[in-house]
């Protein structure tokens, strides 16, 4: 049977942790919660870890739209921000795209744990960077590629996530659209296209990636 230790470890700022580390961090998580897909909440002064599943993270508009700033899976961790500023000055919506399974560790007692723990520290600035670094990475994309071919590497990124050519899109064609900073009908035009181009067929949200296509 999974125990809470065997949770923790399959989050990847925690994988290298001895038993003892772990041991300590389970003594302030909080029960295991999966949410089923639809289920959002505000985030909240609290360390996220992802043990299984997806989730987007955006921010709403004063005018009530929705702005998806990037994606969690099994394995992520989230609300680093929390260990810094007590008091983050925007409110971010968490809502799970899959079913998805999450553990919390409050602010103040994780803090408490990470000054007696430098490994821990050190594994956490990790995650940090590796977050920055994918968010440099979407960032990149915005800037340089065009629909089409922003569209096709997102596609590609599931396809490595997920270590299969054919899978469901986790999010509608519109939150795809809000992702990559595109309209829904310039999604509708690129997916066309890549079909076109024999790259991708689609059925529904089911998409498939021909990678032998010229």
């Amino acid at each position: 049977m999974e125990t809470l230790i065997d949770r923790l470890r399959a989050v990847r700022a925690f994988r290298n942790l001895p038993v003892s580390a772990l041991t300590k961090i389970a003594q302030i998580a909080s029960p295991p919660t999966t949410y089923q897909a639809g289920s959002d909440g505000q985030g909240e002064q609290a360390l996220l870890l992802v043990v299984a599943g997806k989730a987007k993270v955006s921010l709403l508009t004063a005018d009530g739209n929705e702005n998806i700033l990037y994606l969690l899976k099994g394995g992520d961790v989230d609300g680093q921000a929390a260990l810094f500023v007590r008091h983050p000055r925007l409110a971010r919506l968490i809502e799970a795209v899959y079913p998805t399974t999450v553990i919390r560790l409050r602010h103040d007692a994780f803090q408490d744990l990470l000054a007696s723990s430098p490994l821990l520290a050190r594994e956490l600035l990790n995650s940090f960077g590796a977050r920055l670094a994918e968010l440099e990475v979407d960032n990149s994309r915005l800037h340089l590629l065009d629909a089409k071919e922003r569209l096709y590497a997102y596609l590609l990124d599931w396809e490595r996530d997920y270590q299969s050519s054919t899978y469901q899109l986790a999010m509608t064609k519109g939150e795809v659209a809000n992702w990559l900073g595109i309209t829904p009908a310039t999604l509708s035009h690129c997916l066309k296209q890549l079909v076109t181009e024999g790259k991708i067929s689609v059925q529904g949200r089911q998409i498939t990636i021909h990678h032998g296509a010229l």
